[in-house]
């Protein structure tokens, strides 16, 4: 269903009605942000799901903690209003939502980049080349526990001058990497399509099948990495991966150790040549 009081016109909401698993659509020029319009509608009580909420232009965009979301123009921005009852059969499945979506939109861009180096970025982040792609965010109410909304942020046709905030990853795009224009409809249907086969995969595979949707991705294993888990101080160690909890493991001086959450500060390569 297609709301008719907001507007459609930015992109083809029957075409994402046909093809993908959506079942309602909200279309804004402009937008504060649409994880916190989504927010605002679980507080209210009066969101149908699955929604998919987007907007041409985010004016305060947000991401992990303090960290803002910079859309500009040619991002594709939206939002995923989702009743986690009707996907996952696990309380704590929820809290792996970003890798799932992560996976789901790394999966997406290697349609458009077929030889690039397309990564995810524990715990939420997409990177092609070692720069950043897109930023995935994840939100709930206490109030509503089984719904999430899922913000996703993609920079589609953006030109690099457009993206002038500093960052700790340096900022990259679709246009940019491929140089040729993209049509985000068609990787919003893509992701969107991609999002659904990792969530059947996820929740129908054994531990092994499950760890592996993203794992397939994971750009930090074998890497020497850097994370502060706050309030502890940071931690380095050897990235083993991502284990099926969705934790990350490090091989650090004290032993493995496993970090459900956490600020990745810094990674390095691993010089394997030996003397």
């Amino acid at each position: 269903m297609v709301d008719d009081s907001i507007d459609a016109s930015l992109l083809d909401a029957d075409r994402i009605l046909q093809e993908t698993w959506i079942e309602h659509v909200e279309s804004f020029r402009v937008l504060d942000s649409t994880n916190s319009h989504a927010m605002k509608k679980l507080q209210e009580g009066v969101v149908s799901n699955p929604l998919l909420i987007c907007a041409k232009e985010q004016t305060a965009g947000r991401g992990r903690g303090a960290n803002r979301w910079f859309a500009g123009s040619g991002a594709l921005t939206f939002s995923l209003v989702l009743d986690l009852s009707r996907r996952f059969s696990s309380n704590n499945d929820d809290s792996l939502l970003p890798l799932l979506a992560g996976s789901a939109l790394c999966e997406s861009l290697r349609r458009y980049l077929p030889s690039a180096e397309i990564g995810l970025k524990w715990p939420n982040d997409v990177l092609v080349s070692g720069r950043k792609i897109s930023g995935i965010l994840i939100e709930s109410l206490s109030v509503r526990p089984r719904f999430a909304v899922v913000g996703v942020g993609v920079n589609v046709n953006n030109s690099l001058p457009e993206m002038t905030e500093p960052t700790v990853t340096p900022p990259t795009s679709l246009f940019v990497e491929s140089g040729e224009k993209i049509a985000p409809l068609d990787l919003l249907i893509r992701f969107l399509q991609e999002f659904e086969i990792a969530v059947t995969n996820f929740r129908d595979g054994d531990s092994r099948r499950r760890s592996s949707v993203w794992n397939k991705w994971d750009c930090l294993a074998g890497k020497l990495v850097t994370i502060r888990p706050e309030p502890r101080p940071a931690v380095e160690g050897l990235c083993r991966g991502i284990d099926e909890a969705g934790c990350l493991v490090l091989d650090t001086a004290h032993g493995m150790q496993r970090f459900h959450s956490g600020t990745i500060e810094r990674i390095e390569c691993v010089d394997h040549a030996s003397g």
